[in-house]
């Protein structure tokens, strides 16, 4: 036998082996395009954290500058209190009845001999001491 008459016995074969389907309306379809989506999402997602990042240095370091306005702010409350007690004690000691004689006396007045009362509502003036 030949080749050609063998290819024909082959076909033959094959093609009865075989049932052929027709298959309706089939055609090849393209892929779709890669999408960029995932770049753009990703690259939000940095951007947030980035952010994110920035903000949290910010605050840490508004925060530190706060504290430290706090404690100028105590330093300052404490010197300006420990002034208070200096002033405190000063009149204190001026008001005394002997310290405010002897500053009375250095102003020339002179201590009252009769007390007297005046009465504004009644419109008049009275001793006290029954005089």
């Amino acid at each position: 036998m030949n080749s050609t008459a063998t290819a024909r016995i082959q076909r033959s074969s094959v093609s009865k082996s075989r049932s052929v389907v027709s298959a309706p309306n089939l055609r090849v379809v393209t892929s779709p395009a890669p999408s960029r989506g995932l770049f753009f999402v990703i690259g939000l997602c940095i951007a947030i954290f980035f952010t994110a990042l920035v903000m949290c240095f910010s605050l840490n370091t508004l925060m530190v500058k706060g504290a430290y306005d706090v404690k100028e702010i105590k330093l300052e409350l404490s010197g300006v209190q420990a002034r208070e007690e200096t002033l405190m004690g000063q009149v204190v000691e001026l008001s005394t009845p002997v310290q405010l004689a002897k500053s009375a006396s250095d102003l020339g007045m002179v201590p009252a001999e009769s007390l007297s009362h005046i009465d504004l509502e009644a419109g008049t003036a009275s001793a006290l001491d029954g005089e």
